[in-house]
């Protein structure tokens, strides 16, 4: 590797980090409310969406950010157990639901998230049996 490439994967590593560091900070301000990609990227203008997701990703698997799982999807080849769900929020400028992620000790429990919703919108035990069959 020449050294132009290795100072550039510096920078880029040390752009990464900040970013990270940024998304960390927006995550602590937002509390329990939590935090989406696209709120992360609403704050940080002078970065794309596509430079913020990333580190989104960098940060749940480094155990940095957290999300609350919901359930399971039905079961496929690709997906023997169910693809993950996680819990959402409406997203008001692209109006879909978008993941939420918080800080490890600002995550509400799964049970507080089910009482919030309508009763017709609960998990049923039955419901919740079948899907982790």
């Amino acid at each position: 590797m020449s050294n132009s490439n290795h100072d550039e994967a510096g920078q880029v590593a040390e752009l990464s980090a900040k970013l990270r560091a940024r998304i960390i900070e927006l995550a602590r301000a937002a509390g329990r409310d939590g935090l989406t990609i696209s709120e992360a990227a609403q704050e940080i203008p002078d970065h794309k969406n596509t430079s913020v997701s990333p580190r989104f990703s960098e940060l749940v698997a480094r155990g940095g950010l957290v999300r609350v799982l919901t359930g399971r999807g039905k079961p496929s080849k690709r997906a023997p157990w169910g693809i993950a769900r996680y819990m959402t929020r409406l997203d008001p400028q692209t109006k879909r639901h978008v993941i939420i992620h918080w800080l490890p000790g600002f995550a509400p429990s799964l049970l507080i998230h089910e009482m919030r919703k309508k009763p017709a919108q609960r998990l049923t035990r039955a419901v919740t049996a079948r899907r982790f069959k």
